[in-house]
């Protein structure tokens, strides 16, 4: 992925080319694990005949890549509308790996034929969030359906997305001369969309790929920035087994002191 490249050069566009980048850093965190999620699965004969991300994965790599890129041009509405996707793909894939984990893909098309039509990820009540500890599974659940909100109220045409629109037109704000705030929130929303994605990724995969991400073969935890996740720490925090006990305290302090979201 290019780095985004630069605004046209008013005080506004200057403000905002932080958000982008954060928005692109985002996106290439999100893209790394995904690559990594695929390809460690695949080591698996039966991946690619039974597991719904062996072809998922196409669309969410376009929507990753398109995200950032719609960003640097401003369309901050039409990424939005392209999280909504990813996150309620990854909803989705995790729920029918969970209940058909062995089932070849064309007869997980076929059950869950409803679920994939329909626009409500109420199934993400249902899937099991082993990779999290206890206490925080109902917040994460919470978490995802505010973010879907979020996400929702840019795909149909409502009235308060053209009030909005308009404020901002009468403030003179256009794409690439944006509102600093909602280059703010919007890169936050893509932050944290990313990274609940990713937790959905990682139960969605075979067992062994998330100890194999989160552990690097120098015994190193990944430093990308969905460090800054609780959601994403937590999962990394699984491992620590794996870790030298002389290195566990300094490990769980570092990630304690990055959490940012």
């Amino acid at each position: 992925m290019t780095n985004p490249p630069t605004l046209n050069g008013n005080s506004l566009s200057k403000n905002i080319e932080p958000y982008i980048q954060r928005v692109h850093q985002a996106a290439q965190g999100y893209v790394a694990a995904l690559s990594f999620v695929v390809q460690d699965a695949g080591r698996d004969p039966k991946f690619a005949s039974t597991n719904l991300l062996a072809y998922l994965a196409d669309d969410l790599l376009q929507s990753a890549v398109a995200i950032p890129t719609l960003a640097s041009e401003g369309m901050w509405n039409v990424g939005r509308r392209e999280l909504r996707f990813l996150l309620e793909a990854s909803v989705k894939l995790a729920f029918i790996e969970q209940e058909q984990s062995k089932q070849l893909i064309v007869e997980k098309l076929l059950t869950h034929s409803d679920l994939l039509r329909a626009s409500s990820i109420s199934c993400k009540n249902k899937i099991s969030l082993g990779l999290l500890p206890k206490t925080q599974c109902d917040q994460f659940s919470d978490e995802v359906g505010r973010l879907y909100g979020v996400a929702s109220e840019y795909v149909h045409l409502t009235g308060r997305q053209i009030e909005a629109r308009i404020r901002s037109v009468e403030a003179g704000f256009t794409p690439g001369f944006e509102n600093e705030n909602e280059a703010r929130e919007a890169s936050e929303l893509v932050s944290q969309t990313f990274a609940v994605a990713l937790v959905y990724l990682f139960h969605a995969a075979p067992a062994f790929v998330a100890g194999d991400f989160f552990v690097d073969s120098d015994g190193n935890s990944p430093d990308w920035l969905f460090s800054q996740s609780k959601y994403v720490a937590a999962i990394d925090s699984q491992f620590d087994y794996k870790h030298e006990r002389h290195r566990l305290d300094a490990l769980i302090a570092k990630r304690a002191e990055r959490i940012n979201f």
